[in-house]
C-alpha cells in the first residue's frame, strides 16, 4: 500500500507492507519505509484487530479499496507524530480504530 503525507515541512512518500504475524503479536504488524529528500526511515505498524475491522466496514459502506483507507490511517498516526518528533528508523506504533474513522 502506498503510504504519503506531509509534516515538519518535508513531504513523506512510501509504501507498507503486511508482515508475518507471529502467534505472540498482540496486532498485526506492517513494514513501512517512507523517503523524504535524501532521508529514508524504516518501521512498523502495528494494527489493531479492531482498526482493521474498522478499515473493513469503511470499504464496505464506501466501495473504497481497504488499503487507501488503512494508508490513510497511517498518515494520521505518522503526521501526529512528527508533530511530537522527528521520525527515526525503528519505530513501532501502534494504529488504532481511531486513526480509522477519524475520530
Amino acid at each position: 500500500m502506498q503510504v504519503s503525507f506531509e509534516g515538519r515541512g518535508a513531504r513523506w512518500e512510501g509504501a507498507a507492507e503486511i508482515a508475518e504475524r507471529a502467534e505472540t503479536d498482540k496486532h498485526q504488524p506492517w513494514s513501512l519505509r517512507v523517503v523524504s529528500g535524501s532521508e529514508t526511515v524504516e518501521g512498523t505498524m502495528l494494527v489493531t484487530d479492531l482498526a482493521s475491522s474498522a478499515a473493513d466496514d469503511a470499504a464496505v459502506s464506501s466501495g473504497e479499496d481497504v488499503n487507501a483507507i488503512l494508508g490513510r490511517a497511517f498518515s494520521r498516526s505518522l503526521v501526529a507524530e512528527l508533530g511530537l518528533r522527528p521520525l527515526a528508523s525503528g519505530f513501532r506504533f501502534v494504529v488504532d480504530h481511531r486513526w480509522v474513522t477519524g475520530y
